[in-house]
C-alpha cells in the first residue's frame, strides 16, 4: 500500500506540474542512456537533472523524474531517497513550491530509513526544515534542523553541518525575540565556510546575518 501511495504522490505532482510546460531530453543523452544498465541510467538521469537545477528548472525535473519512475519501476530504494531529496529541493528553491516539496521530502525520508542511509535521512530533514520555514511554522522548522543537525555532525559533515546551522537560525529568525540567537547560528555557519573555502556559503551567511540585523534594528 505504501507503495502505491508514493507512486500515485509522485504521478500527481509529477502531473500537475508537467501541464505548464512541454520539454525533451537532448538526443544526445537519450542516445547515450540507451547503452547503459538500468541502475547507471537512473545515476545518469539523477545526475544529470541536478546538475540542470540552476540553468533549466523545468529539464532539470524531467531528468529527475524520469530517473524516480525509474528507481520505483525497479524498485531501486535507496536512489529512491536521494531522487526524491532532489525533486522536493527543487520544488522548494527552484519552483518555490514548498506545499509540494513536503510530500516528496517525506518518502525521501521514508526510503532513507528503509535504506538505513544516513545522509539522505539527514539531507530529508534538512530540506524539511526549509519548508516548514518558508510555511512560516518555525517551530517544526527549527525541530527538523536539529535533527539534521546531529546526524550531520556524526557524519563529520562539514557542509551538512552548515546547511543545518543556517536553517536552525532561520527557524529562530521567525520566533519574536530570537534574533540573537538566530545571529548565533549563522556565525558559526560561517566559520565552517570560511574555514572550507566556500565562498557561496559565506556569502549566503552574510546575507542572513545582515537580513536579521536589520530586524534588530527596526523592532
Amino acid at each position: 500500500m505504501k507503495f502505491l501511495r508514493h507512486i500515485i504522490c509522485f504521478l500527481l505532482i509529477s502531473l500537475a506540474t508537467n501541464l505548464f510546460y512541454s520539454q525533451t531530453l537532448p538526443e544526445s543523452l537519450n542516445n547515450y542512456l540507451q547503452s547503459l544498465t538500468n541502475e547507471e541510467k537512473v545515476k545518469e538521469l539523477g545526475d544529470f537533472g541536478w546538475s540542470q537545477r540552476e540553468n533549466d528548472r523545468d529539464l532539470a525535473k524531467m531528468a529527475i523524474d524520469s530517473a524516480l519512475a525509474l528507481s520505483y519501476k525497479y524498485d531501486f530504494k535507496k536512489e529512491i531517497a536521494k531522487l526524491s531529496n532532489y525533486a522536493g529541493a527543487l520544488f522548494l528553491h527552484y519552483y518555490f513550491n514548498h506545499r509540494d516539496a513536503i510530500p516528496i521530502l517525506n518518502i525521501a525520508l521514508e526510503y532513507g530509513f528503509i535504506t538505513n542511509d544516513s545522509t539522505q535521512i539527514a539531507y530529508a530533514y534538512n530540506n524539511l526544515g526549509d519548508a516548514y520555514y518558508l510555511n512560516d511554522n518555525g517551530l517544526m522548522a527549527l525541530e527538523y534542523g536539529e535533527l539534521s543537525l546531529d546526524i550531520f555532525q556524526k557524519l563529520n559533515d562539514e557542509r551538512g553541518v552548515a546547511y543545518s546551522l543556517v536553517n536552525i537560525g532561520l527557524a529562530y529568525r521567525i520566533q519574536q525575540g530570537e534574533l540573537s540567537t538566530a545571529i548565533e547560528f549563522f556565525n558559526q555557519a560561517f566559520t565552517l565556510a570560511e574555514e572550507s573555502g566556500d565562498n557561496g556559503r559565506m556569502a549566503n551567511c552574510i546575507h542572513e546575518i545582515a537580513i536579521t540585523m536589520h530586524k534588530m534594528d527596526s523592532i
